[in-house]
């Protein structure tokens, strides 16, 4: 069991990778693919998510004081807005 900042799972399933085992069949893993949201939809809201909860800007590499410091420091909250 891994245990970050007391937290036994993810928010989201995929926000943690998870260890594959050689039991998995290719069609799990097929049908999982097929369920699964696009990179750059993951992306998105991982990017939010780290924004809202941590105040933490992946394209700043910087965690901010609080929501103001985010708001007027930051240019945004997508890579092309840190162009």
């Amino acid at each position: 069991m891994f245990l970050f900042k007391g937290l036994e799972f993810p928010k989201v399933v995929w926000y943690w990778l998870t260890p594959k085992t050689e039991e998995e069949d290719e069609d799990e893993v097929e049908e999982e693919k097929e369920d699964e949201l696009e990179e750059s939809e993951k992306l998105t809201i991982l990017t939010t998510y780290l924004r809202e909860e941590y105040l933490y800007c992946i394209w700043c590499g910087t965690a901010y004081q609080d929501q103001e410091d985010l708001s007027s420091n930051c240019p945004g909250s997508t890579y092309m807005d840190h162009e």
